[in-house]
């Protein structure tokens, strides 16, 4: 069985790059007004305010662009299983231990053969544009291979 990855949409990953730069640049032009004001000795009462929104919007768009908190999920298909990996449900099934695997639009659930438990990997909001169809795709031929149901 040939590995299939599923990932974001590069364009999904160029729009938020834009945003992150835009929100970079609005706290980095606030920090701006809020140094000269300082430096000009014309600060207001509520000067904090500029600060702690210059800062959060700066600091958040320079820290997404470093790559400090980037969230690129991608699901993994293999002949091992199913594996979730860099989301915030990481999670793995091994087909040797499943007895049905059903695709619903924003998750996989699987029934596991010895207890007949069932259990579910959330799929993130931005692999669900235009990857459902290679996924249920990847799913069927697993389940072909190791005799396992597919909903």
């Amino acid at each position: 069985m040939e590995k299939v990855i599923i990932k974001q949409d590069s364009r999904i990953n160029s729009v938020l790059n834009f945003l992150f730069a835009g929100f970079a640049t609005f706290g980095a032009l606030v920090l701006a007004g809020f140094l000269y004001d300082y430096f000009t000795e014309q600060l207001g009462e509520q000067w904090f305010h500029s600060f702690l929104i210059g800062g959060i919007y700066f600091m958040g768009g320079i820290g997404y662009l470093l790559g400090f908190f980037k969230f690129q999920p991608e699901v993994i298909v293999d002949e091992n299983g199913i594996h979730s990996s860099k989301t915030h449900w990481d999670q793995s099934f091994k087909w040797e231990k499943l007895k049905k695997v059903s695709l619903d639009k924003k998750s996989i659930q699987v029934q596991y053969t010895d207890t007949g438990a069932f259990d579910t990997l959330k799929l993130p909001f931005m692999l669900r544009w235009g990857n459902m169809a290679k996924l249920r795709e990847a799913l069927l031929e697993g389940c072909k291979i190791h005799n396992i149901d597919l909903d």
